[in-house]
């Protein structure tokens, strides 16, 4: 870890407060890092301070923050303080015992939730530090002064005065959260003189930037004025809902639909013609396949692969596919929020083996799931089958896919071409516990999961 502290034209404030801070917590001096200007009229005195030392071109707290970065190595745990931190406190305002053991801490947390930036409460009150919880992960203000992350090169800012709050948004559009420790918050002196960010900075200079974040950041932001005159932004994630497609082919399933749901058009698979020189001859099938079945399968497969071909053609993001025998969970659409890759929402955990289907321990492999989380399907042990929903946050992903199918001399039943996107790990997410789950009166009356097929819904379902 690194403790890395920009200061300007407050030699003497950092060594009686920052400083004193960490060296009351045994911080080792080697892993203390000072951040300067070159034009800081108390450079001499700064270079008298017995740690390392960065000397910056750069002018204004933000383009420090973006010298910091170049600076350090890409990953490196970073822990950013600002040069007046006189102490650090808990929820009960009790100043920390052992800052080291807290920094250890909070990485393991970061590690934990897959992310890269962490900020503590903005102000030390326990009436409003104990209404929270001890860690949230959505889009909240992290407080400037003391910061915890892992150093990722491409986070550039373009603010002076509102850089905290950028630093929040473009950390949140990397990892689709941030990390804020809301059972400590720093002791410190907000506005005082001098430091990185006073060169300039007024009302004007601050309404600017953060005006110029609101505009540019629309979705995840807004302006507004505080009663003293001061402007402000409020965080939040105004992003709308991932379009919901339903794959339909049953003009008597579309009524169990509401507004949040979009028909496509499926295949209809009376309309798939026999004999040489049709569809079905390129595709590959069990022997003991009936006609019907055949060409269900055909149907539910090209039905699939044409909405893939939309996403890509019409560049759409953030996309969910049910087929029309399935229902969404729509609270738990912020679980999403995070994803960056394809992942399932429901469908059925099965065996490798297609001989050995119904055989799964179902119980012993949802032993080793962690309920809220995204799971990684074990290539080894299991498969999931059945497309009957799924999430594709990118249409990139969706041209992958399609890029990426199994060049058999014969097409497959999609969940079976999935199933070797699966092996070759371009697919290998799916959330626990199911996000959709099956509307049983249609799944029943399907061809998947009728009498004849063999199936029994309680015994192969995945985790509904």
């Amino acid at each position: 870890m690194k403790f890395v502290i920009p200061s300007y034209k407050r030699c003497e404030k950092v060594k009686s407060e920052t400083l004193a801070f960490l060296e009351r917590h045994n911080v080792p001096l080697d892993d203390i890092w000072l951040v300067v200007r070159d034009d800081d009229p108390e450079l001499e005195e700064y270079g008298k301070i017995k740690v390392n030392h960065l000397v910056l071109e750069e002018k204004g707290i933000g383009k420090t923050h973006n010298g910091i970065t170049n600076f350090f190595d890409e990953g490196e745990q970073l822990i950013e303080i600002d040069d007046d931190l006189i102490d650090l406190c808990d929820k009960e305002r009790k100043p920390i015992e052992n800052f080291l053991e807290v920094c250890d801490t909070i990485f393991q947390k970061l590690d934990e939730e897959k992310l890269s930036y962490c900020g503590t409460y903005s102000v030390n009150n326990p009436m409003f530090m104990s209404s929270c919880k001890e860690y949230t992960t959505d889009l909240r203000y992290c407080l400037g002064c003391l910061r915890f992350r892992y150093n990722r090169k491409e986070i550039q800012v373009e603010t002076d005065y509102a850089e905290d709050f950028e630093n929040c948004i473009l950390h949140y559009l990397m990892d689709g959260a941030l990390l804020k420790c809301n059972w400590l918050a720093p002791k410190t002196k907000n506005y005082s003189e001098g430091g990185c960010d006073g060169d300039g900075r007024n009302y004007e200079s601050e309404r600017e930037a953060k005006e110029y974040l609101s505009e540019k950041y629309h979705t995840l932001c807004s302006l507004w004025t505080r009663k003293n005159g001061r402007f402000d932004l409020r965080l939040k994630d105004k992003r709308s809902n991932p379009l919901v497609y339903v794959i339909n082919a049953y003009p008597d399933r579309r009524s169990k639909y509401d507004h949040r749901y979009k028909m496509f058009k499926a295949y209809w698979w009376e309309d798939i013609v026999e004999g040489e020189g049709g569809i079905m001859n390129n595709y590959h099938f069990r022997h003991n396949c009936n006609m019907d079945l055949r060409k269900k399968i055909i149907a539910c497969s090209e039905s699939h692969k044409e909405l893939l071909k939309r996403i890509v053609k019409e560049k759409t993001n953030n996309v969910i596919i049910l087929e029309d025998d399935a229902l969404l969970d729509f609270d738990r659409l912020g679980e999403l929020r995070r994803m960056k890759e394809f992942c399932y929402l429901g469908g059925q955990l099965n065996t490798l083996k297609v001989s050995e289907y119904g055989k799964l321990d179902k119980d012993k492999i949802r032993s080793e799931f962690t309920e809220g989380n995204i799971q990684t399907i074990d290539t080894e042990k299991h498969r999931i089958v059945h497309n009957m929903a799924y999430y594709i946050p990118k249409w990139e992903i969706a041209q992958e896919i399609l890029s990426a199918m199994p060049k058999w001399e014969k097409s497959r039943a999609i969940d079976a071409e999935f199933f070797q996107l699966q092996q070759s790990l371009l697919i290998k997410r799916f959330v626990y516990p199911a996000m959709a789950t099956l509307y049983l009166p249609d799944a029943k009356n399907g061809f998947t999961y009728n009498e004849s097929s063999g199936y029994k819904l309680e015994d192969n379902q995945l985790h509904y």
